[in-house]
């Protein structure tokens, strides 16, 4: 019953996020035919309803990830992150096994330069413990760089602790751009 409950508030969140967007688009569209006979705006209208298109684009995939994000467990997100790191370049890209991984989730190589990351899927900002996690993973597995990714934000002291450690720190928005 929860899940039939949940799937029927992200509907509705869509169908808002859909007439949000699509309320311009039928100005638009009504407006065309007067656009249309004005030779010098029909090229105005055209990319005007591409650039439309595209955030409307935009707008759908960041809610359809954050819907996605909602029903993952963390298995199911450092599954997730290691597609998202293979399709923009990493390689030979494993992950570390269960409880004793001394604060690693996935290992991986981008060009010469060994990478840690530390995946952490929370309902609440991610404190300095991750950081300090991914640090000790980087020095550990001897790494070049150490990365923390989340699907919240981070906490100012793991984001001091982090600027002072060296280690990246990828939040919501960086993870929407992967």
């Amino acid at each position: 019953m929860k899940f039939i409950g949940r799937l029927l508030s992200a509907l509705a969140r869509l169908l808002g996020y859909l007439l949000a967007c699509a309320l311009p688009a039928a100005v638009l569209l009504y407006l065309s035919d007067w656009i249309l006979q004005a030779p010098a705006l029909r090229g105005t209208l055209a990319i005007l309803l591409v650039l439309l298109y595209l955030i409307l684009l935009q707008v759908l995939e960041r809610l359809w990830l954050k819907l996605r994000l909602r029903h993952m467990n963390g298995y199911d997100f450092e599954t997730y992150c290691v597609r998202r790191l293979a399709r923009h370049g990493y390689r030979h890209i494993e992950r570390t096994t269960g409880s004793r991984d001394h604060g690693a989730d996935i290992l991986a190589r981008r060009g010469i330069r060994r990478y840690v990351f530390q995946c952490k899927l929370y309902r609440y900002p991610v404190g300095n413990k991750a950081v300090q996690q991914a640090f000790t993973a980087m020095n550990y597995y001897d790494c070049d760089a150490a990365v923390v990714i989340t699907n919240q934000r981070f906490t100012s002291q793991a984001i001091q602790e982090a600027e002072k450690l060296g280690v990246e720190l990828w939040d919501e928005k960086v993870l929407q751009d992967l």
